[in-house]
């Protein structure tokens, strides 16, 4: 399979029996290469649990987030910036499963590749000698694209969670006459260019590393830095820009902005209920002269009334909790990663591992937050899936049934309106550990 069409290659002899064809992302080898090998990985079986827990979650992901789509472009919810923002955010979270799902089973079948490997036999009762090339030759050359598509979009997602919880915070703390800074098409504009500038950022994760190809016997036998060789990458690029913009930024924005959403709802609840009781004392106070007594009747509330909390605020509360809690080990994994990686590198490789798979959890289980916190979630999902079984199964209620607009019925689709209203405000990372296949780590590769 020649790859000249994809990268521009050179070819230099060694000597009289072998000689390389060099591309920027692997080089093929010709000759006496057949009894080079790499050294075994310590944290193999490590790698191996990993490996088979995101073959599981990876389809899942995909599945539950596609089903979350489906679920927020149903006409029942409003074309409005929060039900954007929702739908931008599960195409981000679907293409991430996709891209985890692929980069995996990528990964574990260039594991097969590697000299001295326990794979080589079963490729070699597969496939022909011819096959195995070409799908080598393929993998390492789309392997480390897929890794960065996967960082991309994990950057992606992220953001979009901090654009939630700042639509959030913008509806709640916004002063009155201000004009909100978020429109459908602002949204559209600004998720665009998160998408763009993610792209942009991962593009270094592609030229990490470059593997040798053994095109004799069709394995890999050795692997070599390309840009992680490099100090100045590992401090500026590693060290601080992927901190900040994968996982230490977004969990410092949701946390600092849903702590000032929650203590503007507190405090305007307290003032609520401090201006309710001081009406109720002061109604009850004057029932007590009988010639107010019948105005005071009438606008003397049975007991202080506490106002429901929209069900959009609890979406968005919940999956910025879930997102702080399951992002953070990843936060604090960044930090020790050059501490743990040089004292205890055992420990290094288990936080890795712990911080990505909770990465994936908190990607894949955003349909649950969002059927606990929203009912027309709910209702929807009823209406999609269809079956009184499943949905008495899960305790989902009934849409409101559509009411005609006949004079008769006017009142009632007022009040089904209203009722509505407060159920439609809507709303939510990753580089594996996989980097490279036997090289030690350079970094924390959450």
């Amino acid at each position: 399979m020649s790859m000249q069409g994809f990268i521009c290659s050179s070819q230099k002899r060694t000597n009289n029996s072998s000689y390389h064809e060099s591309y920027l992302l692997f080089d093929i080898t010709y000759g006496d290469c057949q009894n080079e090998t790499l050294p075994t990985n310590p944290y193999k079986a490590i790698y191996d649990v990993y490996t088979y827990i995101t073959l599981v979650l990876s389809p899942l992901n995909v599945v539950l987030n596609g089903f979350s789509l489906r679920i927020f472009t149903h006409r029942a919810w409003k074309n409005s910036t929060m039900s954007c923002i929702l739908k931008t955010l599960s195409i981000f979270e679907t293409c991430f499963g996709l891209c985890l799902l692929l980069h995996t089973l990528s990964h574990s079948l260039l594991e097969n590749y590697v000299s001295g490997s326990d794979g080589n036999e079963w490729l070699a009762s597969v496939f022909t000698i011819s096959t195995q090339r070409r799908i080598g030759i393929f993998l390492m050359a789309f392997h480390p694209i897929l890794s960065g598509a996967l960082f991309a979009f994990q950057i992606a997602r992220n953001w979009s969670v901090v654009l939630l919880a700042a639509y959030r915070y913008d509806s709640v703390c916004r002063s009155i006459g201000r004009v909100s800074a978020f429109s459908r098409v602002s949204i559209c504009v600004i998720m665009s260019l998160v998408l763009a500038a993610a792209f942009l950022i991962a593009l270094p994760r592609v030229f990490e590393t470059r593997a040798f190809f053994c095109y004799s016997n069709a394995q890999i036998y050795n692997e070599e830095y390309l840009l992680a060789a490099s100090r100045v990458y590992q401090m500026v690029f590693i060290g601080i820009i992927t901190f900040i913009v994968q996982s230490g930024g977004p969990v410092i924005c949701v946390c600092v902005l849903s702590f000032f959403v929650v203590r503007q709802i507190s405090l305007r609840r307290k003032y609520r209920r401090r201006n309710q009781s001081a009406l109720y004392h002061h109604v009850s106070a004057a029932l007590k002269d009988p010639s107010d007594a019948a105005n005071a009747n009438r606008s003397t509330p049975a007991r202080p009334v506490e106002r429901c909390q929209p069900s959009g605020d609890k979406l968005i509360l919940a999956l910025c909790f879930t997102f702080f809690i399951l992002e953070t080990p990843a936060f604090f994994s960044k930090i020790l990663n050059a501490y743990l990686r040089n004292n205890f590198p055992l420990h290094d490789v288990y936080l890795s591992v712990i911080a990505n798979l909770l990465i994936y959890l908190d990607s894949t289980f955003n349909v649950f937050v969002y059927m606990a916190s929203n009912p027309t979630f709910r209702q929807v999902t009823r209406l999609v899936m269809g079956g009184n079984r499943i949905c008495f199964v899960l305790h989902l209620k009934p849409l409101l049934p559509k009411l005609s607009s006949t004079k008769s019925n006017a009142r009632t689709s007022m009040d089904t309106g209203v009722a509505d209203s407060r159920t439609r405000n809507y709303p939510t990372e990753l580089t594996t550990v996989d980097s490279t296949l036997n090289l030690p780590a350079v970094d924390n590769p959450q």
